[in-house]
């Protein structure tokens, strides 16, 4: 099982999105969302051999994220991983993704060595504590689809990054973690500096704990 696609949220990222598609291209087909991008991310995205889904207006990540998912079941592959096109994910860690997703495991996760935000941090913990799921604001993840096609799981809250992930882990499915290095980014983040980020999270942050600690009772209880 090795018909893959790789999904790259993108907005405003035409210094980098060339490098990081030719890269991923060796490791499967290439899936651009170009999320309301002012530059010209979405030509060179193409240029570069990418797939591209352009959405006219900036709707966000978890947005770009959901077209890339819907594309993926609509298209039947059989793996699904998402990448981010700010070029500091490790493409060569990629084969050990395909590898784990081909043989058994319904979700990758790629493990940072660090946290640069308290809400990923804490959710981090709980996550890792009861689920195994080491680090689910990872950007760098892969999903086996037939696993959430057959549970039907989609977002309970428009979001398949940390959603989809705790989804598949509270429905018993395998989790594998890969540890990866992350490049220091050169310009300013598309996400927002510290405060606003954190205040990006946090919903999802509460809402990830709450089902952890619920699902927790509920097996206690039973």
């Amino acid at each position: 099982m090795n018909n893959t696609l790789i999904v790259i949220p993108a907005y405003n990222e035409e210094a980098t999105i060339e490098k990081v598609v030719l890269a991923c291209k060796n490791y499967g087909k290439v899936l651009v969302v170009n999320d309301g991008s002012k530059d010209q991310t979405s030509f060179v995205a193409e240029k570069a051999g990418a797939l591209v889904i352009n959405s006219p207006t900036n709707q966000g990540y978890d947005f770009a994220l959901n077209l890339g998912y819907q594309y993926a079941l609509h298209n039947h592959f059989d793996i699904m991983i998402t990448f981010d096109a700010d070029g500091q994910l490790p493409v060569d860690r990629l084969p050990f993704f395909i590898n784990d997703a081909s043989n058994g495991s319904d979700l990758v996760v790629g493990v940072r060595s660090s946290f640069p935000r308290f809400c990923e941090k804490f959710l981090g913990i709980f996550s890792k504590s009861f689920l195994n799921l080491q680090d689910p604001y990872c950007g760098m993840k892969a999903y086996r689809l037939d696993f959430c096609s057959i549970k039907k799981i989609f977002s309970a809250y428009d979001s398949i990054g940390t959603d989809l992930a705790l989804t598949i882990a509270l429905n018993g499915g395998f989790i594998s973690n890969i540890p990866i290095s992350i490049k220091i980014r050169s310009d300013q983040s598309r996400f927002g500096n510290r405060v606003i980020s954190e205040f990006r999270l946090f919903p999802s942050m509460f809402f990830g704990i709450s089902r952890i600690v619920l699902y927790k009772l509920k097996t206690f209880f039973r």
